[in-house]
């Protein structure tokens, strides 16, 4: 009987002597790899591990926090609880940030300009009023929720905020009038939370913040097709090249969208024109600007950067509180599910014929119940508030209650896109919209 632990910690041991062995020749293989293919594996291999640092500190938003040097209060909404996600948890994630004046609620996405007031029927005094009120909130911790990008549904940002971004960019080359390969001068980045450095075949990026990355030229030239990921802001001959991920390309696995001025300035000097027409538009947005001043910046800057990556969903803010908002948003919604601007279905006057064979409805009804199904649904039935005759509607109501927190525990936590199905269907607490549109 006294043996026995000897053994496990001989056979332990043993275990662990193999798995330094193993681990030690992968990673010579690695090191020494001579062609492109087991460089691209030493490139994922530096990803995931990159990866699982990241999710494995124990505290990795104290950290981000930190890099982005924030000023002053700072209010993020959070996921859902019901989300299986680590930084979904209020409690868990506050426990993980150290920092000073810092409040996290459980909220849709924070635009500081829309509103919606209700009244619950059968209750009198503050007892009735429900209100969905943004504008205290700063910001929107951004994450991955089942493989999206969570908030799932968004109007934009004044800033987006990476957790530490290191990746290796391969140089982009551009080609001379004359057939000549012309390689980056140099290299720099627009917003000082983020760093470069150029090397000869690549260069490092230590990526926090969404702003263009930029090469500059000696001699004009043209861009190859290869290098897709790279822009020249629709010019065919040019001397500067731009790199700026997606946010589904962004391989960070958390950040926040910030709806408040609460990080370092733009170079203005060294970001291209475009760049500050981007931020201007983003600004106007923000602010509730007239539809027509924002229209007149967003032309201005699809005339500089045709192909903007966030081009169609700009396209659909420019006309957000405009006449027309309805006719824009459904001709977005119909080309395909742009899950972004889905929210603002409230802010539409859409009927239900209009509305029931939309991509986004056809196609997440097809599927079991997911996270970005029930963001879609919640926020149909919050605009179709009263029409609870609508079999169609009342299904869909019933479906999300059965996967409601706030049907097991109504006095517990939930949220509003799990209440609102909840109170819909119960018919006489069913919550009224009288206004979608924040003071100005």
């Amino acid at each position: 009987m006294t043996r026995a632990p000897d053994i496990y910690v001989f056979r332990y041991l043993r275990g662990l002597w193999h798995g330094i062995v193993l681990f030690v020749i992968g990673s010579l293989a690695f090191v020494f790899a001579p062609n492109s293919t087991f460089s691209e594996a030493r490139r994922q291999f530096k990803r995931f591990i990159h990866r699982k640092a990241e999710w494995t500190d124990p505290h990795p938003l104290q950290k981000a926090f930190d890099a982005w040097h924030l000023s002053g209060d700072v209010s993020l909404g959070i996921p859902p609880q019901s989300s299986n996600l680590q930084y979904a948890n209020a409690g868990l994630t506050l426990g993980y940030v150290d920092y000073p004046n810092l409040s996290l609620l459980n909220m849709p996405f924070s635009h500081p300009k829309l509103k919606v007031t209700g009244q619950k029927f059968g209750f009198t005094g503050e007892d009735a009023r429900y209100e969905f009120d943004n504008r205290r909130i700063d910001g929107m911790l951004s994450t991955r929720v089942e493989g999206h990008i969570w908030p799932y549904g968004y109007t934009t940002w004044r800033d987006l905020l990476y957790h530490a971004d290191q990746t290796e960019i391969i140089n982009p080359y551009l080609v001379g009038q004359n057939g000549t390969i012309l390689t980056p001068r140099s290299v720099h980045a627009v917003n000082p939370l983020n760093s470069v450095t150029l090397y000869i075949a690549a260069t490092y990026v230590n990526y926090r913040h969404r702003s263009p990355i930029v090469f500059e030229f000696d001699e004009p030239g043209w861009l190859p097709a290869k290098f897709e990921r790279f822009s020249t802001a629709g010019k065919r001959i040019t001397k500067s090249v731009y790199w700026m991920p997606t946010l589904d390309e962004a391989r960070s696995e958390f950040g926040v969208m910030l709806n408040k001025k609460l990080t370092p300035d733009t170079d203005a000097s060294t970001a291209p024109h475009w760049w500050l027409l981007d931020e201007r538009f983003r600004e106007l947005v923000l602010e509730d600007a007239p539809p027509a001043e924002k229209e007149r910046v967003l032309s201005d800057l699809l005339q500089e950067y045709p192909d903007h990556p966030d081009a169609l969903h700009y396209r659909v803010l420019a006309h957000l509180g405009g006449s027309d908002f309805t006719s824009v948003w459904l001709a977005a919604q119909s080309e395909k599910c742009q899950t972004d601007s889905w929210f603002l279905i409230s802010w539409t006057q859409a009927t239900w014929d209009q509305v029931r064979f939309l991509p986004c409805l056809i196609g997440e009804l097809s599927h079991g119940m997911t996270y970005l199904k029930h963001y879609v649904l919640a926020n149909t039935l919050i605009h179709f508030n009263q029409s609870r005759d609508n079999p169609e509607l009342r299904e869909m109501a019933n479906l999300l209650i059965q996967h409601s927190y706030f049907k097991n525990d109504p006095a517990g936590y939930s949220d509003l896109l799990d209440d609102f199905p909840y109170l819909w269907a119960k018919g006489n607490d069913t919550i009224v919209k009288t206004s979608t549109n924040g003071d100005p």
